[in-house]
């Protein structure tokens, strides 16, 4: 199922590139739920778009974060 979804990815980023009339692309990293606004050139947006995934460590780290001053968070 991972296979298809890496795929399925790359072909969604090839058909975004193809594309004359769009400059930007979204990218929604499955495991944390957040959307990126892209260039389609962007390297970095291209990676989380084709792997769902950029920075593992610094993500789960700034998501931490975010939680902790989320209104309504202990201190």
């Amino acid at each position: 199922m991972h296979a298809l979804l890496k795929i399925w990815d790359s072909l969604k980023y090839l058909f975004i590139r193809a594309n004359p009339f769009a400059e930007h692309a979204w990218a929604h990293q499955r495991a944390t739920g957040l959307r990126f606004r892209f260039h389609k050139r962007d390297v970095v947006g291209r990676r989380i778009l084709r792997t769902q995934n950029y920075e593992p460590g610094l993500t789960a780290w700034l998501m931490s974060v975010l939680d902790a001053q989320a209104p309504g968070a202990l201190m």
